[in-house]
């Protein structure tokens, strides 16, 4: 920090603070600003639960319970904080973010929260500074921003309804939620809660007294007894209409085959409708060539001096099923591996979210628009 900034924060501190006082200033470890002995850290992110609008600063104790400094929630949207009311600490923080974002107004909002640790504790607190998600709460660390789309156009898509209110709540929080791989799974639960609405207003409409006219719709579902992937094929099988459609989100994979080959093929499960690396390329080719049709995927096609063709009949019920169970698989394993964050699972960074916003976003949520406004699933589940 310069002298001429130096001086310009020692006249406010004397003006707001203390007119007699003192404001000395030095840099920690080549990184952190220090005033008054209160080295001032930036916080990237507090948890969203925690209600910051407004909020007191709130003192830091270490774990035998001396009080080592304060987490100061400042950068909270639509508040402008009168430079002149900052009490000490927060002067200081003001004076950091400042830095970068220089103004002349008389008030000011804030980019970052900040943690002021006293000097004397600040070793300490570099020892645990890593693991404050966990403690307290909030973060130092830098997060890439969250993958955002342009569109230059947005068009209404009729005849949508919902068979529950679970549905409703689910995709507000989806349409809430901060980040593509939290936004993924309320989307995924789209279809999961569809399962159990579906399999109870089928069992309403029967109406009978006579159980045994029960027994065909017990079998149908296998209810409690199909497996997640199962259930989802079930569905895509009895309500998806529009299979051009989910091609064209199909061919958003492109943008990320390393992603999609380690997740849906070297790490990937038996279920894969796709058991071979050649099968994989033939499928990328057809793509990639605007070509994953019938007559396409039923011919062969050369490779590496080999024929591999994706099905093996020239049948549009064929074709479909292939499209359905590729699409349940995808979507299923981008589910486990978002979810699970185990060994034999995909492991996501954050760095990899682009993946589910570019591609997995679109394809689950064109799935839901077509089995949503199906009529069939109307009539199915009452609405």
């Amino acid at each position: 920090m310069d002298a001429t900034k130096i001086a310009e924060y020692e006249e406010l501190y004397k003006e707001f603070i203390d007119n007699d006082g003192v404001l000395t200033y030095q840099l920690i470890d080549n990184v952190f600003h220090c005033f008054n002995d209160y080295v001032v850290i930036p916080v990237r992110a507090i948890e969203s639960s925690i209600s910051i609008s407004m909020a007191d600063d709130i003192e830091i104790f270490s774990s035998t319970g001396s009080l080592i400094g304060v987490l100061c929630p400042l950068a909270y949207p639509e508040n402008e904080h009168i430079i002149a009311r900052l009490n000490e600490k927060r002067l200081f923080a003001y004076f950091v973010d400042n830095l970068v974002n220089s103004h002349q107004s008389d008030s000011y909002g804030f980019v970052s929260h900040y943690v002021l640790i006293e000097l004397s504790s600040f070793s300490y607190y570099k020892t645990v500074m890593g693991t404050s998600e966990y403690w307290g709460g909030y973060t130092h660390k830098n997060l890439n921003p969250t993958n955002s789309r342009v569109i230059n156009e947005i068009k209404v898509r009729e005849g949508i309804k919902v068979p529950s209110i679970n549905h409703e709540e689910s995709m507000v929080l989806a349409v809430h939620s901060s980040s593509s791989f939290e936004r993924f799974l309320k989307y995924y639960h789209q279809i999961e809660l569809l399962f159990d609405s579906l399999f109870i207003s089928r069992l309403k409409n029967i109406n009978s007294a006579d159980l045994r006219d029960y027994a065909a719709l017990i079998k149908e579902f296998n209810y409690g007894k199909k497996t997640e992937l199962e259930t989802f094929k079930y569905i895509l099988k009895k309500y998806l209409i529009s299979y051009d459609l989910i091609i064209e989100k199909m061919k958003l994979v492109q943008n990320h085959l390393n992603i999609a080959n380690d997740m849906f093929y070297v790490l990937g499960k038996e279920q894969n409708p796709l058991k071979t690396n050649d099968e994989w390329t033939v499928l990328i080719d057809l793509l990639s060539r605007n070509s994953l049709d019938l007559v396409s995927s039923s011919t062969y096609q050369p490779v590496n001096g080999s024929t591999v063709r994706l099905i093996n009949k020239n049948s549009q019920e064929v074709f479909n099923e292939f499209i359905i169970n590729l699409c349940s698989y995808w979507i299923y394993r981008m589910r486990c591996c978002i979810a699970h964050n185990k060994i034999g699972e995909y492991i996501f960074s954050y760095n990899d979210e682009s993946f589910v916003s570019d591609f997995g976003e679109h394809l689950l949520l064109e799935i839901i628009r077509d089995i949503f406004s199906n009529p069939a699933l109307h009539t199915d589940v009452n609405v």
